[in-house]
């Protein structure tokens, strides 16, 4: 079974805490890359969930963590105040990581 982990507003981590989650709150960019680093150091749990407003903090980090495909892994969630959750696609992660942008058949030139 999973472990999991979450790291968000205060609010947010609290619906979690009921629900045998346990977070930790980052209102600030510092504040969230401390967390996120602490636990990718850590290894305290298998998944961890970020907030969209977290994920928005520290969008670089998160980035370099999930393109070396390590433990823990990243979710991100939306938060109880429902900020909207930007899905990036496999293209666009690619683009991130590499700098590389992967053209589709519509985008190529004649």
């Amino acid at each position: 079974m999973a472990s999991f982990s979450i790291i968000g507003d205060e609010d947010t981590i609290v619906g979690y805490r009921f629900a045998g989650v346990p977070g930790t709150a980052a209102d600030t960019p510092e504040q969230a890359l401390e967390a996120f680093r602490a636990a990718v150091r850590e290894h305290t749990c298998q998944v961890l969930l970020l907030t969209a407003p977290v994920a928005d903090m520290i969008r670089e980090e998160v980035l370099q963590h999930r393109v070396g495909a390590q433990p823990p892994y990243v979710v991100v969630v939306g938060d109880i105040w429902k900020t909207p959750v930007e899905r990036p696609s496999l293209v666009d992660m690619i683009n991130e990581a590499v700098g590389i942008r992967i053209m589709t058949d519509t985008e190529m030139p004649e």
